[in-house]
C-alpha cells in the first residue's frame, strides 16, 4: 500500500473512532432538528433562560451571605475574623479555581461544565441549609466558590458561541441582569426570613431551585459548534450553525471558525506580559479596572449591607435587612437602564459618570458620619453583647451608666435619625452609581480590549484577579471598619474611587461601535506613557494643537 494511502486510512478510522466515541457523550450529542425561524426563536428563548438563572444563581449565592450572617452569628458564636471568613470562603474557592475554569470547559465541553456547575449549587444549598456546624458551612462555602467561578466561564462561553449573531450582545448582557436579579432575591429572602428561627437554613436552600432550572432548560439546548470543532464533529457543528438562523452562510462561518482555533494556537499564556501586539499595556488596563471595580468598596457594602446599616443607625435586624432591600431594587433598576443605554453611551462616559458619583456617595457617607465614632462595634457579635448585658444584670449594675467592657463605648444610640437617612441615600446613589458603571461596562470592556486569539487566558487571568481583590476586602472589611470607623474606612474608598476616575479620564480609551479587529489594530500601537506625556505637554505648554484621535476610539496612534 502507497503511504499516502496507508495515511489516508488511518486518518478515517481515526475520525470514524471520534464519532463512535461522541455518540457516548450524552451531553454534546446534537439531535438533527428542523432549520427555521422557530427553532431560532426557541433557542434564543432557551438561552435566556439559561443565562438568567445563571445569573440568577451567581448573584443569590453571593449575596444571602449579608443576611445570613445576622443569625449566624448567633448561631454558631462566630467572632470577627469566623463572619469574614463565612464570607470569604465562597471567595477563596473561586479564587482557586479561576485559572483552571477555562480549562475544564474546554475539557468536558460547555453543556457537561454546567451541568457540573447547577449539581454543586444544588449540593451546596443542601449542605449549607443543614450545615450542622461551623467547618460544614465553611466547606460548604467554599464549594459554591468554585461553581461560581465555573458558572462564570462555562456559561457566559457557552451562551456566547451559542447565540444567533444578532443577538448575541443582548444576550450576553442578560447574565449581568441575571446577577442583579439575584442579588435582590437574596435580600428578599433575607427579609422574609430573618425573623423566623434559624431562618438561615431556609435562606442557603433556596438557592436549590435555580440551579435545577439551569439543569433542565440545558438538557433542551444544543451543544456549542466551536467545541464540537475542538472535538473534530464537523458535521455536527454544522448542524448547531444551520438551525440557529435560516439565512447563514454556514461554511463561511464553519471555516471562520476553524481559523480562529488556529489562531489560539499560536500564543501562549505567557504572551499577556511581553510587548508582542501591546498585550502588556491591554492587560495593565484590565487589571487597573478590576482593581479599581473591586477597591470602591463595592465588596464591603453588598456583603455586609446589613452589617453596616446596623453601623450607622438601623439596629433591628430588620430595619437592617429592609434597608439593605433596598439596595437590590435600586441595583436592578440602574442595571436595565445600563443595558438598554449601552448603545447610545460610549463605556468611557459610563465609567467617568458612574465612578464620580461612586466618589461623591461615599464621601457624604463619610461625613455624614464624621464625630460619631460610630465601628467601633463592627467587631463584637450580639451573642458576645448579650452576654455582657447578663454578667451586668448579674451582678445588679445599673446597665445605663455602665461602659461596654467589649468595645469601650457606652450603650446609648449613637447616630441621630438625620445621619442615618443621609448615610442610607449616599449608600443607595453608590451601588446606582455602580451598576451604570463598573458592575456591567468592566466585563464589556475587557472582552473587547483583548484579540481573539488570547481573550480567554486574558480574561481568565483578570477574573482571578478580581476575585483575589475581592478576597483582600472582604476578608479584612469588619476588622478595618472596627478599627477606623464608617467616616475614616468610607473617605479611604472614596479616594480610590477617585483616582479611578482618574485613571479611566486619562487613560482608558472609548471602544463603543467598533469591531473588534479595529479595535485590536488600534491597541497595538496605543502607549500609556505616550498618552500621558502628550497630556503633560498640553498642560505644561498650553499647546493649541489638538490630541489626536481616531474615529470611534477616541484616540489615536500613541507614539510609545
Amino acid at each position: 500500500m502507497h503511504p499516502d494511502d496507508q495515511t489516508e486510512t488511518l486518518l478515517r478510522g481515526r475520525v470514524e473512532i471520534e464519532e463512535e466515541r461522541a455518540k457516548i457523550d450524552e451531553f454534546e450529542i446534537v439531535t438533527e432538528l428542523p432549520h427555521s425561524p422557530k427553532r431560532k426563536t426557541c433557542i434564543v428563548i432557551l438561552v435566556t433562560m439559561l443565562t438568567l438563572s445563571g445569573g440568577i444563581l451567581f448573584g443569590y449565592d453571593m449575596g444571602i451571605i449579608s443576611g445570613v450572617l445576622l443569625q449566624l452569628e448567633d448561631h454558631f458564636r462566630m467572632d470577627c475574623f469566623m463572619s469574614e471568613f463565612a464570607v470569604s470562603a465562597l471567595l477563596i474557592g473561586a479564587a482557586c479555581f479561576s485559572l483552571f475554569g477555562g480549562c475544564v470547559v474546554d475539557a468536558i465541553g460547555r453543556k457537561a461544565a454546567i451541568l457540573i456547575d447547577a449539581v454543586m449549587f444544588m449540593i451546596g444549598a443542601v449542605v449549607l441549609s443543614s450545615a450542622p456546624s461551623y467547618e460544614v458551612l465553611i466547606f460548604g462555602r467554599f464549594m459554591l466558590g468554585i461553581g461560581v467561578t465555573l458558572a462564570v466561564v462555562s456559561e457566559t462561553v457557552y451562551v456566547a458561541e451559542i447565540s444567533p449573531p444578532d443577538q448575541r450582545g443582548r444576550l450576553v448582557s442578560f447574565h449581568e441582569f441575571g446577577i442583579t436579579l439575584g442579588f435582590l432575591l437574596a435580600f428578599m429572602a433575607n427579609r422574609a426570613f430573618i425573623s423566623v428561627d434559624d431562618g438561615w437554613r431556609w435562606m442557603f436552600g433556596l438557592a436549590a431551585f435555580p440551579a435545577a432550572i439551569l439543569a433542565i432548560v440545558l438538557y433542551f439546548l444544543p451543544a456549542s459548534p466551536r467545541y464540537l470543532l475542538l472535538k473534530n464533529r464537523d458535521r455536527e457543528a454544522r448542524k448547531v450553525l444551520e438551525s440557529l438562523s435560516v439565512s447563514r452562510n454556514v461554511d463561511e462561518e464553519l471555516n471562520s471558525m476553524k481559523g480562529a482555533l488556529a489562531e489560539e494556537m499560536t500564543l501562549s499564556f505567557l504572551s499577556l506580559f511581553r510587548s508582542e501586539d501591546n498585550l502588556r499595556t491591554r492587560l495593565l488596563l484590565g487589571v487597573a479596572l478590576v482593581f479599581f471595580q473591586q477597591f470602591s468598596g463595592q465588596p464591603s457594602i453588598m456583603y455586609y449591607a446589613p452589617s453596616i446599616f446596623q453601623t450607622v443607625g438601623f439596629n433591628s435586624n430588620t430595619a437592617a435587612t429592609t434597608a439593605t432591600l433596598l439596595l437590590g431594587v435600586v441595583k436592578v433598576l440602574f442595571t436595565l437602564i445600563c443595558l438598554c443605554l449601552m448603545g447610545r453611551f460610549g463605556r468611557r462616559q459610563f465609567l467617568l459618570f458612574g465612578s464620580a458619583i461612586m466618589a461623591v456617595s461615599l464621601l457624604a457617607l463619610s461625613l455624614s458620619m464624621t464625630g460619631s465614632d460610630v465601628g467601633v462595634e463592627a467587631c463584637v457579635p450580639k451573642w458576645m453583647t448579650h452576654a455582657n448585658e447578663s454578667m451586668i444584670n448579674g451582678s445588679m449594675l445599673d446597665a445605663s451608666n455602665v461602659t461596654n467592657i467589649f468595645t469601650s463605648q457606652p450603650t446609648e444610640e449613637l447616630v441621630s435619625g438625620a445621619r442615618k437617612w443621609v448615610a442610607l441615600v449616599a449608600i443607595l446613589f453608590y451601588v446606582a452609581a455602580y451598576s451604570v458603571s463598573f458592575g456591567p461596562v468592566t466585563w464589556l470592556v475587557l472582552s473587547e480590549i483583548f484579540p481573539s486569539n488570547i481573550k480567554g487566558r486574558a480574561v481568565s487571568l483578570c477574573t482571578m484577579l478580581n476575585w483575589l481583590f475581592n478576597l483582600l476586602i472582604s476578608l479584612t472589611f469588619l476588622q478595618v471598619l472596627d478599627r477606623l470607623g464608617v467616616s475614616i474606612t468610607f473617605s479611604i474608598y472614596s479616594f480610590i474611587t477617585f483616582l479611578g476616575f482618574c485613571f479611566i479620564a486619562l487613560f482608558l480609551p472609548e471602544t463603543k461601535n467598533e469591531p473588534l479587529e479595529v479595535i485590536s489594530r488600534q491597541l497595538r500601537h496605543w502607549s500609556m506613557r505616550g498618552r500621558l506625556r502628550l497630556i503633560m505637554k498640553k498642560i505644561c505648554c498650553w499647546s493649541s494643537r489638538e490630541i489626536p484621535s481616531v474615529s470611534g476610539m477616541g484616540y489615536s496612534r500613541i507614539e510609545k
